[in-house]
């Protein structure tokens, strides 16, 4: 089985784009790890897109596809909202098995042969949720033609759709009649794409049609992830700290992408792994920004920075250089992290330097987080917070840590409320520590 991408540029063919992430640097390094993931595992991964993709991805970026379609330029005349059409273009024009990725879908294992052998392979089945039901309420009224598959959705006698962070399969028969059926959705529904949301039409006329149309056919359809999932209720698919002991798969699916921590992690993992990249994205988008920086982009440099930034830790003076240290040394701490938890380690815990607290009421708090990029990540601090925090004014043991939260407390607690507080309290220390709050060590 072949595994394939799709890109398509639409009307906004700049490289500026965010194309509904966070920022645009961050959504072209996406690209990068995902094909660089995939080709680590499979042999033939190919790519369909435009003459915009084929000219970044390809000869800028220079990703490794081992063949390039171009052949979505005639979707062009689309709106850039109906950006699963493209995908939708794609299914239809393969001739033997597949299974097409998202771009933003990054895998750290192989999927599983047998998955790979069945007719229709998705993610995972989702069940609609009012969030869903209140998109397809405002779509719904003004469409002027409605797949015969759709009626038990829009009675509300059915209640499932699929993500397709990947699709595919080996029933090419299925795909062809289902790509036909979402492309006259879309196409006869074209007088009223002025007046619904196209960015919300695409769940329908993909995902929820999907689920209907091989209900319909009575084709099972096996998926990915086991669990069912609520459209709107994805969490730990942007963990990119939990990668590759507790998670191989991660997909940056909607608000995940767009959030400004889950892109900083990704570019953390990146440069951690494969500075290279990060060079070759600069130099296309910041190349002044490279000059300032002075770093050679490789794993020595790496070792070398990790090394400056613990000799000159207490440091408070914040540079371009100290920040890509802190980043480094952030993402070797989830590893440490990991370890230290498995072998029940009192570690010490201290605050990063590149943070700073302001308040915002009388009773209140928030963090923030330095970054490059001009980002700051910032967050409201709630009671349990800040009490950890004004624990941490100077470092102490988890155990310590854990007593003295304990101590807050006007009562004695029971033994099953210290444990839910001891968990609660490793939660956010993970926590901390995945959004560069906080350090550790023996």
């Amino acid at each position: 089985m072949k595994i394939i991408q799709s890109f398509w540029g639409g009307k906004n063919k700049k490289l500026e784009n965010h194309y509904g992430w966070f920022d645009y640097k961050f959504h072209w390094l996406g690209w990068m790890l995902s094909c660089h993931q995939l080709i680590k595992f499979y042999d033939h991964v190919e790519l369909y897109t435009d003459d915009f993709g084929k000219d970044i991805l390809i000869n800028k970026l220079q990703l490794p596809y081992t063949k390039v379609h171009v052949v979505l330029d005639e979707l062009n005349d689309l709106p850039n909202d109906l950006w699963a059409m493209a995908k939708i273009k794609t299914y239809s024009l393969q001739e033997k098995p597949f299974l097409h990725v998202d771009g933003d879908v990054f895998i750290f294992a192989p999927f599983p042969v047998d998955l790979l052998n069945s007719p229709l392979i998705v993610q995972n089945q989702e069940f609609t949720t009012k969030y869903y039901r209140d998109m397809w309420a405002k779509i719904h009224p003004h469409l002027k033609y409605m797949p015969k598959q759709m009626k038990n959705f829009h009675e509300e006698s059915s209640n499932l759709a699929f993500n397709m962070g990947i699709i595919g399969g080996n029933d090419l028969d299925f795909f062809q009649s289902y790509c036909q059926c979402s492309m006259d959705f879309v196409n006869k529904n074209k007088t009223v794409w002025n007046e619904i949301s196209l960015q919300n039409f695409n769940v329908f006329y993909e995902q929820v049609l999907l689920a209907e149309f091989s209900k319909e056919q009575n084709k099972k359809v096996d998926v990915y992830i086991q669990e069912d999932i609520g459209d709107n209720e994805y969490t730990g698919f942007g963990d990119f700290e939990d990668v590759p002991i507790k998670r191989t798969y991660l997909h940056l699916i909607g608000e995940f992408k767009k959030d400004s921590c889950t892109c900083h992690k990704l570019l953390q993992y990146c440069w951690y792994y494969n500075p290279e990249w990060i060079k070759t994205l600069f130099n296309l988008f910041l190349p002044n920004w490279i000059k300032e920086l002075d770093f050679k982009f490789d794993k020595i440099e790496r070792e070398n920075l990790l090394k400056w930034y613990k000799e000159n830790f207490a440091e408070q003076k914040i540079s371009q250089k100290r920040l890509v240290a802190r980043d480094l040394f952030s993402f070797e701490q989830n590893i440490l992290f990991n370890a230290y938890e498995k072998s029940d380690d009192n570690y010490t815990i201290t605050l990063l330097p590149e943070i700073f607290f302001s308040r915002i009421s009388d009773s209140g708090y928030n963090l923030s987080v330095r970054d490059f990029f001009n980002d700051s990540f910032i967050r409201n601090l709630d009671e349990i917070d800040e009490v950890i925090f004004f624990e941490l004014n100077s470092p102490k043991r988890k155990y310590e840590l854990f007593n003295s939260l304990l101590s807050h407390f006007e009562v004695d607690l029971q033994v099953e409320d210290k444990e839910k507080l001891r968990l609660m309290l490793d939660e956010r220390i993970k926590y901390y520590i995945g959004h560069k709050i906080i350090s550790t060590n023996i």
